[in-house]
């Protein structure tokens, strides 16, 4: 009986990180997205998640609160992409 329990942990802690996903919410000023505000979804966001910033004017005050998360437009390696953002 401890084996099977201990065996069960073990997989559990194994499984559970893969499990658990980060997600990724979208900004876009014309409410189609997840969020129109970056600062929204910050407030959403936990460890690991990532933000894209569609194109756009966003006038806000961004503040991390020390969250490890990636804020990101929405094709980093097009200047345009980045440009317009």
């Amino acid at each position: 009986m401890k084996t099977r329990c201990i065996t069960l942990v073990s997989v559990l802690l194994i499984w559970l990180p893969a499990a658990i996903a980060a997600a990724e919410y979208h900004v876009k000023q014309d409410g189609t997205g997840d969020f129109t505000a970056i600062q929204q979804a910050i407030h959403a966001a936990v460890e690991g998640d990532e933000i894209i910033v569609h194109p756009g004017t966003y006038y806000e005050n961004i503040e991390f609160k020390g969250k490890n998360i990636v804020l990101r437009s929405t094709d980093p390696e097009d200047w345009a992409a980045v440009e317009a953002t």
